[in-house]
């Protein structure tokens, strides 16, 4: 959760850019997931992502009836909310790459001593 955190801190711009889009806001709505009542720590409560960043979860998806399954038209719905998610699941990987963030390793305290 830091490192999306950090990656939304320093890419908000297309995170509204994914969530803004027709394709996403259209299809599944807008960002939904638990949020934290305040920013979290370590962010300024003016920052310009303030309300992205108090997201614990990124959540964009829809509902159907049960009965909706067996419908011809549920394939071709299910693929259009997959592809509405696409760019949401690539920011997330991107801020989770270890790649983007070689040096963001986490490691509790002392667990370099413990081997």
């Amino acid at each position: 959760l830091r490192l999306i955190r950090a990656g939304i801190a320093a890419h908000h711009r297309r995170l509204r850019r994914i969530v803004a889009a027709k394709a996403f806001s259209g299809t599944v709505g807008a960002l939904q997931g638990a949020q934290l009542t305040r920013v979290p720590r370590g962010y300024a409560p003016d920052h310009p992502a303030a309300d992205l960043l108090r997201f614990k979860q990124f959540i964009g998806g829809r509902e159907w009836p049960a009965a909706f399954a067996i419908d011809d038209a549920f394939y071709p719905s299910l693929l259009d909310v997959f592809r509405a998610v696409t760019p949401l699941v690539g920011f997330l990987n991107d801020a989770l790459s270890a790649e983007a963030q070689p040096t963001a390793i986490w490691q509790p305290p002392g667990a370099h001593a413990r081997r």
